[in-house]
């Protein structure tokens, strides 16, 4: 197989498309506003098609690494790029390609993840006991003190320039939020995520009004909203299902170092 960089949005927007709930980030991550973050990989069979597409995306604290295609595909290209990758990333991939992916980096800390997706037309409304606000800006350090209680999370503030961010405040303290991490109206996908709620004030549903509030924001401009899940977080799964999400598919994710 040919490995190559691919410039061209169009080849790849045909070729994510085939399952844009499994390369929803990637097709996000697709529109212009992010272009500048992004390179992308491609692995071509003898005939020129597309076997796998592998896109490093800058636009973090930790650079990410989203790979979508053939394990035939995504194995090639791997072998050839794994040499060019950071020495720490956060990566999806599928568990076929997480023994390849070993050979090189530490990935004991990967978590198994659901890929949930939901169309306009299956979204259930939630109702909301709290009032739901956009956030921006100057919730700047609000939301920084918020994502204290969660390591894990990929929040960067720039991502509040899509306006899709929806918080709940209690007596002026922002408690709960939910936001984008990728937004492609040009493509009609959002990826939804860094959804948490302060601890102090979980189990009243605020998150679940909090991504209510963001689906039907994001439906005004796409007619696809996917978000990922700890597979194991049962109780998460429940307050997405309530709002008509569905499992897609399962993956790993989370952040690798290069071994040695």
């Amino acid at each position: 197989m040919q490995i190559s960089q691919i410039y061209d949005h169009e080849v790849l927007f045909d070729y994510l498309l085939q399952d844009r709930i499994g390369s929803a980030y990637q097709l996000g991550y697709l529109d212009p506003v992010y272009g500048e973050y992004c390179q992308w990989y491609g692995s071509l069979s003898d005939s020129g098609e597309l076997e796998a597409v592998l896109l490093v995306y800058k636009g973090l604290s930790v650079p990410a690494v989203l790979a979508f295609g053939t394990d035939l595909g995504l194995d090639a290209l791997l072998r050839s790029v794994t040499p060019n990758l950071p020495d720490r990333f956060y990566v999806h991939i599928a568990s076929a390609q997480l023994s390849l992916l070993s050979s090189k980096f530490a990935v004991s800390g990967l978590k198994k993840m659901v890929r949930m997706a939901i169309l306009r037309e299956q979204y259930r409304p939630f109702p909301r006991s709290m009032e739901v606000v956009r956030i921006g800006h100057a919730d700047t350090g609000a939301l920084l003190m918020l994502y204290r209680q969660y390591p894990d999370n990929l929040f960067e503030p720039y991502q509040l320039e899509s306006g899709y961010y929806f918080g709940i405040r209690e007596n002026g303290k922002l408690v709960s939020v939910a936001g984008v991490h990728a937004l492609s109206p040009k493509y009609g996908v959002a990826a939804i995520g860094n959804i948490v709620t302060d601890a102090s004030y979980r189990g009243q549903g605020l998150s679940t009004q909090c991504t209510s509030a963001l689906v039907e924001a994001l439906f005004e401009t796409v007619p696809l909203v996917t978000l990922n899940v700890e597979d194991t977080n049962q109780a998460a799964r429940r307050t997405f299902e309530k709002l008509g999400f569905v499992d897609h598919s399962l993956f790993y994710q989370g952040i690798v170092n290069r071994s040695g």
